[in-house]
């Protein structure tokens, strides 16, 4: 039995097993997964996750543990941007 190619639902592109840096919005802030099992199109480059892995992260989210890490993220604003 062939393993059935997967593809990106958006454009169609084939979906490739990577570990990446997922950053999300939790509330106020930005938070930052390293090591995160996913798939990546390789053409639009969409980040597909599984449930069990989207699971964790919220269960991590949820508990408040503590990070592996803190970085300070720089923040521009662009309000006073008169249009062209």
């Amino acid at each position: 039995m062939k393993k059935r190619l997967e593809r990106c639902a958006g454009c169609g592109g084939k979906l490739v097993s990577k570990v990446i840096k997922y950053d999300q919005h939790w509330g106020d802030q930005i938070v930052v997964f390293e090591d995160v099992p996913a798939k990546v199109c390789a053409s639009c480059n969409e980040v597909w996750l599984s449930s069990k892995v989207v699971q964790a992260m919220d269960k991590i989210l949820v508990k408040q543990r503590k990070p592996s890490k803190k970085m300070m993220v720089p923040v521009w604003s662009l309000s006073n941007l008169k249009a062209a």
